[in-house]
């Protein structure tokens, strides 16, 4: 997996063979997720694969979809390569770890994000 930097949010495309967990997936915990990651943080971090020059989401559904709500314009993306499963999961867990630590600190604390 590659840092593929802040790309322009309207380039990445939803996965279309993506279907949502909706019976686990409740508007509390999206209203949660906007307020507490996308808001507090000020940026998003996804993974993606690489199609010309957009891309295609592989992990950060919920993320987009909360930080598109929130008017962000762009997005931080990990460029999935020969990863498998497992280990693009594991990467985006660490991910959702650091946005968790991150809102915990003050932002003006933060050099990683625009969130000042």
């Amino acid at each position: 997996m590659k840092d593929g930097g802040t790309v322009d949010i309207d380039l990445i495309e939803e996965n279309p063979s993506y279907e949502e967990r909706r019976s686990q997936w409740t508007e509390d915990m999206h209203s949660f997720l906007k307020d507490s990651f996308v808001k507090k943080a000020g940026t998003i971090r996804i993974i993606v694969k690489k199609t010309g020059n957009r891309y295609v989401l592989v992990a950060g559904h919920h993320l987009l979809k909360a930080a598109r709500e929130c008017g962000l314009k762009k997005a931080h993306v990990d460029v999935l390569g020969s990863e498998t499963e497992r280990e693009y999961l594991k990467h985006f867990s660490n991910i959702i770890i650091d946005y968790c630590r991150h809102i915990e600190r003050r932002p003006e604390t933060c050099a990683r994000c625009a969130c000042v």
